[in-house]
C-alpha cells in the first residue's frame, strides 16, 4: 500500500484539481462545479492578481451554525457567477492556521471584503440577500441573490428627458441625440423599434420578454442582456404612464 502524502497547492478551479488528482492517482473524476471557492493561503493571495473584489468567510469547525452559513455563502457565490472580477470564498482556518497570524484573527466567523487592496469587514446580517447587497455597494454591481441583474441595471437617469420628449412625439431627432452617448445602445434600439411600429410596441415587447422569462426551466435565469432590455422597456412604460403620454 502506498502511504505517500501529496500536498496540493495549485489553482482553485475544479479543472486544475481534477487534473492534479488524475496525475497522482490515475483516476479521472467527474467535474463538480461550485462558485464558492475554498482556497489555501497561497491560492487565496493569488486571487488578488485576478479579481478586484474578494468576499471571504473565515470560520472554525466548532462554529455551530457552520452549515447554514456555508449555504448562505454558496447562494452569495452563485449570485456573482457572471461577474468575472468577483470571487466569494470560504476558509476553514483550522485547516490553514497561517490565516490566524496573517490577519490577527481574534474572533470567528469573520467576513472580509477586499476591494482593490482595501480591506473592509462585513458585520451585517448573515444571509445571502444582505451579503449580496453589501458586495454590490462596494464593488459597483447590481446583482440579486438569485444571480439576475436587479431592476435598476441598464437604467440611465440622464436619458429620461430625451425619452419623455421622444414618447411625446417619436422622431429620429431624439434618437440621434443619443448616438454619441455611452451605454445608449439599448435605448437607441428600442427607439428604432418604436419608429418602425408605434409607441404601444413597448407593451408588446415587455409582455414577450416576460413570457420568455416565465418559460425558462427551473433553476435557469435570463441573460444579462435580456434583463437590461426588459428594464429599459419598463422605464419607457413608466415614463409614458407617469407623464400621461
Amino acid at each position: 500500500m502506498n502511504n505517500q502524502v501529496h500536498i496540493y497547492d495549485g489553482g482553485m478551479s475544479h479543472d486544475s484539481l481534477n487534473a492534479w488528482l488524475a496525475n497522482k492517482t490515475g483516476l479521472i473524476g467527474n467535474s463538480v462545479q461550485s462558485n464558492l471557492l475554498s482556497p489555501n493561503n497561497k491560492t487565496w493571495h493569488q486571487l488578488f492578481n485576478q479579481k478586484s473584489c474578494i468576499f471571504t468567510l473565515f470560520y472554525e469547525d466548532k462554529f455551530k451554525e457552520k452549515e447554514e452559513l456555508l449555504n448562505e455563502m454558496k447562494i452569495t457565490a452563485d449570485a456573482f457567477q457572471r461577474e468575472k472580477d468577483v470571487a466569494v470564498c470560504e476558509i476553514n482556518i483550522h485547516k490553514f492556521r497561517s490565516f490566524f497570524f496573517d490577519f490577527k484573527i481574534r474572533k470567528t466567523p469573520r467576513f472580509q471584503l477586499n476591494v482593490n487592496n482595501e480591506e473592509i469587514l462585513y458585520e451585517g446580517h448573515r444571509n445571502a440577500k444582505d451579503m449580496v447587497s453589501f458586495i454590490n455597494s462596494y464593488c459597483d454591481k447590481m446583482r440579486t441573490e438569485k444571480g439576475t441583474l436587479n431592476q435598476n441595471a441598464g437604467i440611465i437617469e440622464e436619458f429620461q428627458p430625451t425619452v419623455i420628449e421622444f414618447l411625446k412625439s417619436p422622431s429620429e431627432k431624439q434618437l440621434k441625440s443619443l448616438l454619441t452617448k455611452e451605454s445608449a445602445n439599448v435605448y437607441i434600439d428600442i427607439m428604432k423599434s418604436i419608429l418602425d411600429h408605434d409607441v404601444n410596441w413597448i407593451y408588446k415587447e415587455s409582455e414577450r420578454l416576460q413570457h420568455e422569462f416565465d418559460a425558462l426551466p427551473s433553476g435557469s435565469i435570463p441573460s444579462d442582456d435580456e434583463i437590461i432590455r426588459f428594464n429599459v422597456i419598463s422605464e419607457f412604460i413608466s415614463l409614458k404612464e407617469d407623464n400621461k403620454l
